[in-house]
């Protein structure tokens, strides 16, 4: 909860020199390990919300729509929810090292009608999600998913948001 503070105009200037510093010096240092999580977290697959830019190959056409396609990975409970450019979606997930498995227990969508390019697309995204085999967090700080389907196999790539 934040407090206004008014100020005494009465109070010495060395006191309110002194309290200045010290503002300035608790800024600081709290400014500097908020600047240095934020550098972390784009090399980890939780802590980020993650948007689709690439589906399948470089070969394959881009993607389509307003391109709302999202995953965020939740750490502590194994769940892995977003958008596929229409409806919602959620999983659970599972790591071990750079492996990656979702949707294994459980993977839910809601259904809300869009077009039928859109509709494909999202089809399509799932699958991938579902046959997610490893990942990676290159040097740009994108997320790549290695995946196996039934028709494909090819990687998605996110940029974290």
């Amino acid at each position: 909860m934040r407090h206004n503070r008014i100020m005494n105009p009465f109070r010495s200037y060395p006191t309110r020199l002194v309290q200045g510093i010290f503002a300035t010096l608790v800024a600081l240092s709290v400014y500097q390990p908020l600047e240095a999580s934020a550098q972390i977290s784009a090399t980890n697959l939780t802590g980020n919300s993650w948007k689709l830019v690439g589906l399948g190959s470089p070969n394959n056409p881009p993607l389509i729509g307003n391109n709302n396609i999202t995953a965020q990975f939740e750490r502590n409970e194994n769940i892995v929810t977003g958008t596929g450019g229409c409806n919602f979606w959620g999983a659970d997930y599972q790591t071990n090292g750079n492996t990656l498995q979702i949707g294994a227990k459980q993977f839910d969508s809601s259904a809300i009608g869009c077009s039928n390019e859109i509709n494909n697309q999202e089809e399509r995204y799932y699958d991938a999600l579902a046959g997610a085999l490893s990942y990676q967090i290159n040097e740009q700080g994108q997320l790549k998913i290695f995946y196996q389907t039934n028709t494909e196999s090819g990687v998605l790539i996110f940029e974290p948001q």
